[in-house]
């Protein structure tokens, strides 16, 4: 049994007033999904990486004791988690400003787990080099400015 059914048979089998507008099941997709250039390779790679940071600091909370130093660590998980997304949707847009705009909020998720993660110690802290994610996304935006000159 087929999913997808010729027009005629979608229209014959319709009940709405309006037989204009095909329905979105009687045509195939016939689009090639398109290949990523290096740019959003190199984007989504980085945001691969504050993935997996993100779950390495979320692993590291359930063995600390202390609940303030625990709720850092969670809060700096979540700063890379949302760095994370950024770079996916910085890597998911053509529009060079929106590139930018994603990644510097990024940038800016990266700088607030740091911030978080001042206080704690350092076999934790070690866990995100932020200097190195946030020189990635430098070197990223940079990138995509010279490639756009």
């Amino acid at each position: 049994m087929s999913l997808l059914l010729p027009k005629k048979e979608a229209k014959a089998t319709t009940t709405t007033t309006s037989t204009s507008t095909p329905s979105a099941f009687s045509e195939p997709m016939t689009q090639e999904p398109e290949s990523l250039d290096a740019q959003q390779v190199y984007e989504v790679s980085v945001g691969s990486h504050l993935t997996g940071v993100g779950d390495k600091l979320a692993g590291a909370t359930k063995e600390i004791k202390d609940h303030r130093v625990r709720r850092d660590i969670e809060a700096a998980a979540n700063y890379a988690r949302s760095a994370a997304r950024h770079m996916s949707d910085a890597s998911s847009t053509n529009k060079g400003i929106m590139k930018n705009y994603h990644k510097l909020l990024a940038k800016y998720d990266v700088s607030r787990a740091k911030s978080h993660l001042k206080s704690t110690q350092p076999q934790v802290a070690n866990l995100f080099d932020s200097d190195q994610l946030l020189k990635e996304i430098d070197d990223s935006m940079k990138n995509f400015v010279s490639k756009r000159i």
